[in-house]
């Protein structure tokens, strides 16, 4: 069974990372042509480095919590850091995954967890909480 979540969690983060090098906001034929967005943005590798479980967040209910209740389920997580309010590569990042979660065999909730953090600081949980409806409707 834990085969299972390791490889569905690699299927999920392949699929994620192919829709974000794929993803042309031109639609022209230029690729690999970093975005004006993401100038100045740089990417630093921690293989090994396990992610803070304490860290406080609020959840799309408005109520304190910590990634730690997640991870304690035991189940595998897909985790994304996203913009709500992003017009593009966010909102292709996430309807591909709502996508891909839709045809999988596993319900999630039940065989896995699937975990969206804004990182804008000014998006709040009534945000958060229309993008789960709108995600999962």
């Amino acid at each position: 069974m834990k085969s299972i979540g390791k490889r569905l969690l690699a299927i999920l983060l392949f699929l994620s990372f192919t829709l974000l090098y794929s993803y042309d906001p031109e639609h022209t034929k230029l690729k690999n042509v970093k975005p004006s967005e993401l100038e100045g943005v740089e990417f630093e590798n921690k293989l090994g480095n396990q992610i803070p479980l304490d860290i406080n967040f609020k959840n799309e209910s408005g109520d304190d919590t910590s990634l730690g209740v997640y991870f304690k389920q035991g189940k595998p997580i897909v985790l994304s850091m996203v913009y709500f309010r992003c017009p593009t590569l966010c909102n292709y990042h996430l309807n591909g995954i709502a996508k891909v979660f839709r045809e999988l065999d596993w319900n999630l909730g039940d065989k896995y967890e699937f975990i969206a953090i804004s990182i804008d600081p000014t998006e709040n949980s009534d945000l958060a909480l229309a993008k789960k409806k709108c995600l999962s409707g």
